[in-house]
């Protein structure tokens, strides 16, 4: 019983954080870390994929070893992917779980995400990459 509610209580707080906003940003997480990154060179990101665009609860892309997950997850981390790429060439979140959706019978899915993206190098607060300066 202990563990059900503290299961509860953390989706309950992770709905409360995801659903914070700031006052008088009425912007997705996507679009306020391309309004910080406006004058921030984009030569280095060879990828068309910047990691750090997306806001993601899981780890799944920071891995480099075998991960065993589930649906939900799968479609999370596609969703991250697809929500972190300047001019995605692939299909969104949405269709890939309609896809899934519909496909009926005793399959077995397996999916596999191999993917290259760049990721914003912060280094240290002594000797940071990436300085805000004014806003």
């Amino acid at each position: 019983m202990n563990n059900f509610l503290l299961f509860i209580l953390s989706l309950v707080g992770l709905q409360a954080v995801a659903q914070v906003k700031f006052e008088g940003l009425d912007k997705t997480y996507t679009q306020a870390i391309d309004s910080l990154l406006t004058y921030v060179s984009k030569d280095s990101i060879t990828t068309g994929i910047l990691y750090d665009r997306a806001f993601s609860f899981n780890d799944y892309i920071d891995r480099k070893d075998t991960i065993h997950t589930g649906r939900t997850e799968f479609i999370e981390t596609w969703n991250v992917l697809h929500t972190a790429s300047y001019t995605p060439g692939f299909d969104g979140a949405e269709t890939v779980k309609q896809n899934l959706v519909s496909v009926t019978g005793s399959l077995i899915f397996i999916g596999v995400i191999n993917a290259k993206v760049n990721y914003i190098e912060y280094a240290t607060d002594s000797v940071p990459n990436l300085e805000l300066i004014d806003g």
